[in-house]
């Protein structure tokens, strides 16, 4: 495996590629389904990939879709995948907040927590007083996307401020309408200004020249997936 030419970034700024994981096999998208991953014609496992990645990238972002889909995550996979990382940051769709333990048990060193996920904003603050080492994510298409209309009618810097109240200092911007991309300037810049003392953010960019724009205004980094920074895939 081989990864592709990154931009020139600010020494702190962190690099997350993001896998994503159906049942036992590491995939991506394309031609608007899942494909499993193959490098050079060979399928690769997601152990695999981490370990490849896992010296170049302290921290490694982990999407199991059918724990998100149907609530049923392969927690064999994930354990393996975290016992080689240096740090995982798992999305293993919670909805509520007892669920939050799971995958902290199970190796990572944090555990997503996503607005079109969660049922309500008092599960975001209920999983906050089970653990510290929950990131919330923004899910955004013109709008916050989330099952609970307290948090869908709030901007993300409203949102920010009020997990702000709750302790919440670390978020993911994820721009996922049908055009998916950098989430635009102003909704960036807004956050920022919204963030806790010691906040961070991190924003999921579809390229990577877009790494270079999110850390010249100040995020702490930028979630991209695997597809887009290993070469040969197929």
């Amino acid at each position: 495996m081989k990864l592709v030419n990154l931009p020139d970034l600010s020494g702190d700024f962190q690099v997350i590629p993001s896998l994503a994981v159906m049942g036992r096999s590491a995939v991506w998208v394309r031609n608007d389904r899942y494909d499993q991953v193959r490098i050079g014609g060979e399928k690769k496992t997601p152990s695999e990939i981490v370990s490849f990645l896992k010296d170049r990238f302290p921290v490694i972002h982990y999407i199991d879709i059918m724990g998100i889909r149907k609530g049923k995550v392969e927690w064999n996979t994930f354990r393996s995948a975290a016992d080689l990382a240096g740090e995982i940051w798992a999305d293993t769709g919670i909805t509520f907040s007892d669920s939050i333990i799971d995958p902290l048990m199970a190796g990572a060193a944090f555990g997503i927590i996503s607005t079109k996920m969660v049922q309500s904003i008092e599960e975001i603050a209920a999983a906050f007083e089970l653990t510290e080492n929950v990131i919330l994510q923004i899910d955004h298409d013109r709008g916050i996307i989330a099952k609970d209309a307290v948090i869908s009618r709030m901007t993300p810097g409203e949102m920010i401020r009020e997990m702000g109240t709750f302790g919440l200092d670390t978020f993911i911007i994820d721009d996922i309408g049908n055009e998916r991309g950098t989430p635009p300037r102003e909704i960036l810049s807004e956050m920022l200004r919204a963030l806790p003392s010691k906040g961070r953010l991190y924003a999921g960019v579809d390229r990577p020249e877009d790494l270079k724009l999110i850390d010249e205004m100040g995020l702490d980094g930028g979630i991209i997936s695997i597809s887009r920074i290993l070469r040969d895939m197929g």
